[in-house]
């Protein structure tokens, strides 16, 4: 029976391309995403390559729904021995414009999401002796641009979750490491681009990876394999945050 590995954010994006990777690397996907078009079109692909996927449709930011579809994970395909906390979204606003609702809708899928997921699936990593948790952060958490209040105010708070779940999962075999993205081309930099610039998106997105000093903006796929690692090979890593991010964060100006 292969190792099972839960993704969030699954449908699209980076949370994609990491359960396809996952899957390559003769891993069992649940994959979990509010999108139920997304994760059908994920399932059937998969199943053309003869992948173990699975789709789970959800709120990750609900947490009766989530540790429902923990258990009917477990009861489907067996206990959790990997974690990708991937679903994200990406809200604009200052101090001043930004309404409590959509702070706190952004901490509650940005934030509380990764939370609610840990904590129902990581106990049959406990019971298993061993297992991996990938959360995920931004470059954002290190240095902010204007108007990203409530979204690096999330990933903050998910680096430090991630360093004190290290320290509390590590005397149970479990590791729990970050990633923290630049600019990667997903559908949510898309929509970001749509806003800044809807006459020539793509120009915005190529502005932004002029910003890294590799020029472009990142895969969805190189972020995978980063996630696959730290999953799977990192064996001596633990409460990371390991940046990819074309070097973003290394520029000072």
């Amino acid at each position: 029976m292969p190792p099972l590995a839960v993704v969030t954010g699954a449908a699209k994006g980076i949370g994609r391309a990491t359960v396809i990777a996952l899957a390559r690397h003769g891993m069992a996907v649940s994959a979990w995403d509010l999108d139920g078009q997304g994760l059908t079109a994920l399932v059937q692909e998969s199943a053309g390559q003869g992948w173990q996927v699975r789709g789970e449709v959800l709120d990750v930011s609900n947490e009766a729904a989530v540790a429902g579809a923990a258990d009917h994970t477990r009861e489907t395909m067996g206990p959790v021995r990997y974690l990708f906390n991937s679903a994200g979204i990406q809200t604009y606003g200052t101090v001043l414009d930004t309404d409590g609702e959509e702070f706190s809708r952004t901490l509650r899928v940005n934030l509380f999401s990764q939370f609610f997921v840990a904590k129902h699936v990581v106990p049959m990593m406990i019971a298993a002796g061993s297992g991996a948790v990938v959360n995920t952060t931004s470059a954002q958490a290190f240095q902010c641009q204007e108007r990203v209040l409530a979204y690096a105010a999330s990933k903050g708070a998910v680096l430090t979750m991630t360093k004190s779940m290290a320290l509390d999962l590590a005397p149970h075999g479990i590791r729990v490491n970050a990633i923290a993205p630049g600019s990667i081309d997903t559908p949510m930099l898309r929509w970001a681009a749509d806003q800044f610039s809807p006459q020539d998106p793509d120009a915005a997105v190529a502005a932004w990876g002029k910003l890294h000093p590799l020029g472009r903006v990142g895969t969805p796929e190189e972020v995978a394999a980063l996630v696959v690692f730290l999953l799977t090979e990192a064996t001596f890593m633990t409460g990371a945050i390991v940046p990819i991010d074309g070097g973003l964060t290394t520029r000072l100006m």
